[in-house]
């Protein structure tokens, strides 16, 4: 249950921070947006803020830390294993609500 949680979780943390109004000055700090002259973004915050697979990496494993000092009994194979399966689950989850907003 508490995967399902932190999966959730970071879907709406990645969401907000990569799309969400709310976060629109977080961006505009970090230049999202912006480019230089051969058009990429500046900065690697601009490339992990501009990018839900991106900033998907970072956001699980945060989460991974916090379950980790929570939930006492993971294993070093799923501190390691977590951010990966955790971001996996938030683009499908992602990919998944976009398909189904774009169809309404």
């Amino acid at each position: 249950m508490i995967y399902i949680l932190a999966v959730l979780a970071i879907w709406r943390l990645t969401a907000m921070l990569v799309y969400d109004d709310a976060a629109q000055g977080i961006r505009d700090h970090f230049g999202v947006g912006m480019e230089n002259d051969d058009e990429r973004p500046i900065g690697l915050g601009a490339a992990f803020l501009g990018c839900f697979w991106c900033c998907s990496i970072p956001v699980s494993a945060i989460m991974t830390i916090v379950l980790a000092i929570f939930s006492p009994g993971m294993t070093v194979m799923e501190v390691v294993l977590c951010p990966w399966a955790l971001s996996g689950a938030a683009i499908l989850l992602n990919h998944n609500a976009r398909i189904h907003l774009t169809m309404e």
